[in-house]
């Protein structure tokens, strides 16, 4: 009888032993997953992390792009004004010479009229003369 229940004790205690040595197993691994995870927690927080930096570079990108676009911009109206200004000194210069043309021209137009002036007045002088030839003429 002692003996049957000292086997029947042992029995139990075997498959205790034997639950026993599964539950550490499924502890070892249970640890081993949490480890794992937490690993994998490190690296989803990195990944996070240069996602964040990556639509932080993207953003800077689009303004650096935006702006140089901006420059091409102020660029080609620089180059527009260059040339206008450019223009305007050529107009400038050749209102300069159309403005000293004008004046000789009016120059020219005041000789002109004295010399009409001079002109008229050596007809007159002229009919006098043949007035004056007539009448010695006749007194002769």
């Amino acid at each position: 009888q002692r003996a049957a229940e000292l086997e029947a004790r042992l029995t139990d205690a075997t498959a205790q032993a034997q639950r026993a040595a599964e539950l550490e197993a499924q502890l070892s691994d249970a640890t081993a997953q949490a480890q794992r995870a937490a690993e994998l927690e490190v690296q989803l927080k990195d990944a996070t992390a240069q996602a964040q930096r990556a639509a932080e570079l993207e953003a800077q990108l689009k303004d650096a792009t935006a702006q140089a676009q901006r420059a091409a911009e102020l660029e080609a109206q620089l180059r527009d004004a260059t040339a206008q200004a450019q223009r305007a000194a050529e107009l400038e210069a050749r209102l300069t010479d159309a403005t000293a043309q004008a004046q000789r021209a009016a120059e020219l137009e005041a000789q002109l009229t004295d010399v009409n002036a001079q002109a008229q007045r050596a007809a007159e002088l002229e009919a006098q003369l043949t007035d004056a030839s007539a009448q010695a003429q006749r007194a002769a």
